[in-house]
């Protein structure tokens, strides 16, 4: 996590974070297997803020869960995606979370709210990975270049505030 202290770490079953230096557990989130049948073969994401304090995380059921460590508590729920969630990031304020699912949607969560602020539905492409400008207008996200669908590398920048397609950034490879 971002103050040094702690590490996070996503399993099927669990998210833990342990101190850093004795390598104790500090805090735990299980998933009930009665409820969540296919945690076994689940992903799990994790995503830190700036805020040491904070921790967001998905699971099985698709939802993100942000938690406050040092109060073991939960600071929102985020409900939404329909499928796995391949990505999350903060944005450098912490006030947004993104999102990014096999779903093919991308969605940014107010965190003060809790509420989807925008949803990115018509990519037609699984997001591995993405970011959010620094001033909060922008969002960027790259494809799975493994996907049949994808025959190049491009990143697509959205605007934040209407949603529009800002451009695509090809490269091959």
């Amino acid at each position: 996590l971002p103050d040094g202290k702690h590490i996070a770490e996503a399993q099927p079953s669990a998210v833990m974070w342990s101190n850093a230096e004795t390598g104790l557990e500090t805090g735990r989130y299980n998933w009930s297997l009665a409820t969540q049948p296919r945690v076994l073969t689940a992903r799990v994401q994790v995503a830190t803020a700036k805020d040491p304090s904070l921790i967001a995380y998905s699971g099985p059921s698709h939802d993100i869960q942000v938690w406050n460590i040092p109060q073991k508590r939960s600071m929102a729920v985020f409900r939404g995606h329909t499928m796995h969630i391949g990505c999350l990031v903060f944005s450098l304020d912490d006030k947004r979370l993104a999102s990014a699912s096999s779903d093919q949607t991308i969605r940014i969560w107010e965190f003060d709210q809790p509420v989807e602020y925008r949803s990115f539905g018509s990519w037609n492409q699984l997001a591995v990975d993405m970011a959010l400008s620094p001033d909060g207008e922008f969002v960027a996200a790259i494809p799975n270049i493994h996907s049949q669908q994808t025959k190049q590398n491009t990143i697509r920048v959205w605007n934040l505030r209407d949603g529009s397609v800002v451009g695509d950034l090809c490269g091959i490879g």
